[in-house]
């Protein structure tokens, strides 16, 4: 069996894999799947603050600030100002709380992806795509649809094992900067969720998280095609050793198209992960009570629509300039 490149693409750091099905895989799922939950772990200060400034938790307030062109606005915390207040709060434990269950999480969510994909190869993988037709963008459309539906079905269970402990990670991280103590442990969360909300709680979220999934393989797989084959006619004449750097810059134009597109999902299953949870960050006065997750994106929608501080809140942590005030 040959070797399957894997291409792994990435949104606000969590990793979206959408393959090149030329070959049957042929990888470790377990080290593949233990090695991404330690750089998951090692991520641990990016996730935290990410994690609250989506669900709308901010420990101070905006401040007036110019921008390096000298336009006048404001600015919050950025992701290191972030973590030294948090630092200052709980040390180093507040920088990586919640990052057991964020572990299992990425552990869960690889291994799955992978065991299923190499599973489900056999019967129902798209092995009819060639190198060829992958490079030269000349997929047709129903193998295109093949590849977007294999992978969504692998991906879309990795999030469906893995959510329960996505949602723990979060609530957890809440529940550190609230003081709650609800939250503290993954077995004392899992109690609680299971006690106060049944089975259900632990897929609080789950809806945006897969709508997510499904949208952003589908849009990376169509738009890479299409940018393969529009790269066609500088590559006919290009020597073989350079064509990578053509598929690599493919790979990268999609994806800076594909982050801002699909972030307000993540900060959909961020905000719905926490709510009705008994956390303060998880009702007033940080948002409302929603009754689903099409309240919390009318909310944040009119809140600032597709800005920074309503669906696209938490997808720039490194600098956080708003050119109005806060309404």
């Amino acid at each position: 069996v040959s070797t399957q490149s894997t291409w792994g693409f990435k949104m606000a750091g969590v990793p979206i894999q959408v393959k090149d099905h030329t070959e049957a895989p042929e990888i470790d799922e377990f080290q593949h799947a233990f090695g991404q939950g330690v750089r998951t772990v090692l991520a641990s200060p990016v996730s935290v603050v990410r994690t609250l400034v989506q669900v709308g938790y901010e420990p101070a307030p905006e401040v007036a600030a110019k921008n390096i062109f000298g336009q006048s606005g404001f600015r919050r915390l950025n992701l290191f100002q972030y973590c030294r207040t948090i630092y200052r709060k709980g040390g180093t434990r507040g920088l990586f709380v919640g990052w057991q269950p964020r572990f299992f999480e990425a552990v869960l969510n690889t291994f799955t992806r992978d065991i299923t994909g190499k599973l489900l190869w056999p019967v129902a993988g798209p092995s009819s795509i060639t190198e060829e037709q992958k490079e030269t963008g000349t997929v047709s459309p129903k193998d295109l649809l093949h590849e977007i539906a294999f992978d969504s079905v692998c991906n879309g269970l990795g999030v469906i094992i893995s959510h329960p402990f996505y949602v723990i990670g979060c609530r957890m991280i809440g529940d550190f900067v609230g003081g709650d103590g609800l939250y503290t442990s993954l077995l004392g969360s899992v109690s609680r969720i299971y006690t106060t909300e049944g089975f259900g709680g632990f897929y609080s979220g789950i809806v945006p998280a897969l709508l997510q999934e499904t949208a952003y393989v589908t849009f990376m797989t169509l738009l890479t095609h299409l940018i393969r084959r529009a790269l066609v006619p500088f590559t006919r004449n290009t020597p073989e050793q350079s064509k990578p750097m053509f598929v690599f810059l493919g790979h990268n134009v999609a994806l800076a198209l594909a982050n801002p597109l699909f972030f307000p999902f993540y900060t959909l299953k961020a905000v719905m992960a926490v709510n009705r949870s008994g956390l303060k960050v998880g009702g007033p006065p940080y948002v409302p009570v929603f009754g689903s997750w099409v309240d919390a994106f009318a909310f944040l929608y009119e809140l600032d629509g597709f800005g920074p501080r309503g669906l696209l809140r938490g997808s720039s942590i490194f600098r956080r300039f708003y050119s109005k005030a806060k309404p």
